[in-house]
């Protein structure tokens, strides 16, 4: 994802995390700027900045979802795109040790956390609903381009792909097959948006 030119910013809330991140960044003498902080408050990072935002299954780790997407559209330029994944809430339903053994048996409401089965060491996880992943998205100011089912490990996942919203006028197309922007169609002329 890192092109020539690009200026790349991690924010991470774990040390750990971010310390792997150094070292890959030192050996392969890369510019990136690395920053921890939790997701649900983005103030350290200026608004309108960033074209790209990428945003991986973390909402598992978070119990309310609604202010990482609204710092997530107050940082994103005008046009700018988040790539986000989620889990599929429908798996916190299910029991793992039936599940390992080919049983589905429900146990469990949504949404969920893990509170209290939750082994030392591991994080908190939680599910959110449907409407809280994709109409909490719409609801800080982002426009859903795409949608797709990802699988990613043994869990299903599922991406979405939103854009801040431009101005009237402009169509916004994404190609789903290779998350890779499509065109922009502006006055009669094609650009390539980045």
């Amino acid at each position: 994802m890192l092109q020539p030119g690009a200026r790349v910013t991690v924010f991470d809330n774990s040390p750990g995390q971010l310390e792997q991140d150094r070292k890959v960044v030192a050996r392969e003498d890369l510019e990136i700027k690395l920053v921890q902080g939790d997701m649900v408050d983005l103030s350290v990072l200026p608004g309108e900045s960033y074209d790209l935002g990428v945003h991986p299954v973390s909402n598992t780790f978070v119990s309310a979802i609604q202010p990482v997407w609204n710092e997530a559209a107050r940082v994103l330029k005008p046009g700018g795109v988040l790539l986000a994944g989620f889990v599929n809430p429908l798996l916190y339903l299910f029991s793992e040790k039936e599940a390992e053994q080919g049983k589905l048996v429900v146990v469990n409401e949504i949404p969920y956390a893990n509170w209290h089965n939750i082994e030392e060491g591991e994080p908190v996880e939680f599910s959110h609903t449907p409407g809280d992943q994709i109409g909490g998205q719409i609801e800080a100011g982002l426009v859903i381009t795409g949608f797709l089912k990802a699988i990613l490990g043994e869990r299903g996942s599922w991406i979405s792909i939103s854009k801040v919203f431009v101005q009237p006028g402009r169509l916004i197309q994404m190609t789903n097959s290779s998350l890779e922007p499509g065109v922009v169609y502006e006055k009669g002329r094609n650009h390539y948006f980045n």
